[in-house]
């Protein structure tokens, strides 16, 4: 699963609730998503290949494989029994 950790107040950043948040980017990162067929994890999957990430995972069966076929290329989503 995908953890993105964006803290309300750095003290090297001044980043702070009421001020914009820093821009991430997952350019040239690879990340392996457990559960990405559906929830949270689909979800995950979509935002990190927004953010220009490669994206490979887990999936339960061929209609979750099927629902993330856009994200991730069949090679990279692997099907757990």
């Amino acid at each position: 699963m995908l953890h993105i950790f964006i803290p309300l107040c750095n003290s090297y950043t001044g980043f702070t609730r009421s001020s914009t948040p820093p821009m991430i980017s997952l350019v040239n990162r690879h990340l392996f998503i457990t559960g990405m067929g559906s929830g949270i994890g689909l979800a995950s999957a979509r935002l990190a290949k927004s953010l220009g990430a490669h994206v490979s995972g887990t999936v339960f069966n061929k209609a979750q494989r099927d629902a993330v076929a856009p994200i991730v290329s069949a090679d990279l989503c692997f099907e757990l029994d």
